[in-house]
């Protein structure tokens, strides 16, 4: 399933690129920015005394090992959201737009305007960095 870095701000993750204990392992953090967008993928690694890390493949590109905190943690924090969850929050924004234009609730409108056209550009975004025009949702 696809991800989606919603924060404006992006997001820090930390990942391991060599290594199987804490005292032999290459890290870093590493930046995703605002729309991108990664799939998890299905090999994963144990470090010990670190803990886990999931290979992420971003934007359909480049691969990385996460570590599994880093994933919860933005998730929790609402820094990342699903395709799906994107897909569903366009429709239904659609629909309210629909519903108050006519009902003719101006201020309503706009309001509701604003965060649809939000999510419209993240969601374009995020389709143009993977270099696609749909997704599929499986």
């Amino acid at each position: 399933m696809f991800h989606v870095v919603s924060n404006r701000e992006g997001l820090l993750l930390n990942c391991s690129f060599y290594g199987t204990r804490k005292e032999n392992l290459v890290a870093k953090e590493q930046y995703l920015c605002y729309g991108d967008s990664f799939e998890i993928g299905q090999d994963c690694k144990y470090i010990k005394g670190v803990g886990w890390f999931l290979l992420i493949v971003v934007n359909g590109q480049e691969e990385m090992f996460v570590q599994l905190e880093s994933i919860e943690k933005a998730l929790s924090e609402n820094a990342v959201v699903t395709i799906v969850e994107l897909q569903i929050e366009i429709s239904l924004l659609k629909f309210k737009l629909d519903h108050v234009l006519k009902k003719r609730m101006e201020q309503e409108f706009y309001e509701i305007a604003t965060k649809y056209n939000g999510i419209k550009q993240l969601n374009e975004l995020t389709l143009v960095k993977m270099g696609n025009t749909s997704i599929n949702l499986k």
